[in-house]
């Protein structure tokens, strides 16, 4: 079994017989257990040297977004923080998107994380 980027950050599980099963992120605890045994994927062959030059910088410049806003939240008291969502949260449209928000960027620090 090996598996093969095809996308920025989701692989295809190949079984040794040459069939394609399922795919999955590289999240995903089997792909990482693979990788820690000291495998390693097989390259998207759509994927040229710029395309992945610039899918490196786009992570690089959400890396550096997400730490900008936790260098900036960590730095903000609670009582600004309760101002800001009595200012802004005002309806359930509003509660929704910024429960959205959240929620991501929850996401994004878990996986920085490695949170499983």
């Amino acid at each position: 079994m090996k598996y093969q980027f095809i996308g920025a950050d989701v692989v295809s599980r190949i079984e040794d017989n040459g069939e394609t099963h399922s795919s999955c992120s590289i999240h995903d605890n089997d792909f990482k257990e693979w990788l820690s045994a000291g495998n390693t994927p097989d390259p998207d062959p759509e994927m040229t040297p710029e395309k992945i030059a610039e899918r490196a910088a786009l992570a690089q410049v959400a890396a550096d977004r997400r730490a900008d806003i936790l260098a900036k939240l960590s730095g903000v008291a609670d009582a600004q923080l309760d101002a800001y969502i009595d200012t802004n949260v005002t309806n359930l449209t509003s509660a929704t998107a910024y429960l959205k928000r959240l929620t991501k960027v929850t996401r994004a620090l878990a996986i920085e994380m490695g949170v499983k």
